[in-house]
């Protein structure tokens, strides 16, 4: 029913939470784009999309589509506004992985959340998001560094989706 209702056939990377300038999605949906060209340069997922998943306000969302024009993924990123939490459910289950880029997080719930639902997390590596312990540092990238966040995606896509310490 979900699959039907919301039309998800595809994969997907998945980001769920407010859109406000600390939450970085700007900089997810750049990394993104950069992510699309690197898969088509491996030929690999070349059907991925990014999907986004929050209460949108007008201006944030004016920032956001612009962003997305100008970063040539229009086809390939999808708004889905507020969503009941049983397709939130589903969604974490059935996504690649959850990316969370904030830049400031008083605690950092969604990412602990994906994992919940057996979701590959990759979160940025400042404020209280590595204080938990709940992921090694490999799962991080610094928010501030589009190619950064980029290559954490890319290492999953293409690598084991565990992270493990080197």
């Amino acid at each position: 029913m979900i699959v039907e209702r919301y039309q998800v056939t595809y994969p997907f990377l998945l980001y769920a939470g407010r859109i406000s300038p600390h939450k970085n999605v700007v900089r997810m949906i750049e990394a993104f784009s950069a992510l699309k060209t690197e898969l088509e340069k491996d030929q690999f997922v070349s059907d991925l999309k990014l999907i986004i998943i929050s209460g949108m306000t007008f201006p944030a969302t004016l920032d956001l589509a612009a962003t997305v024009i100008r970063s040539g993924v229009q086809n390939d990123v999808r708004f889905l506004g507020f969503v009941p939490i049983e397709v939130l459910a589903h969604l974490l289950r059935c996504g690649k992985i959850f990316v969370f880029p904030s830049l400031y997080e008083g605690f950092g719930l969604p990412p602990l959340e994906a994992m919940a639902h057996g979701n590959s997390s990759r979160t940025s590596n400042v404020s209280s998001l590595p204080e938990g312990g709940w992921a090694m540092p490999r799962c991080w990238f610094h928010p501030e560094n589009v190619f950064e966040i980029m290559r954490a995606l890319h290492r999953v896509l293409l690598g084991p989706a565990r992270c493990e310490k080197k």
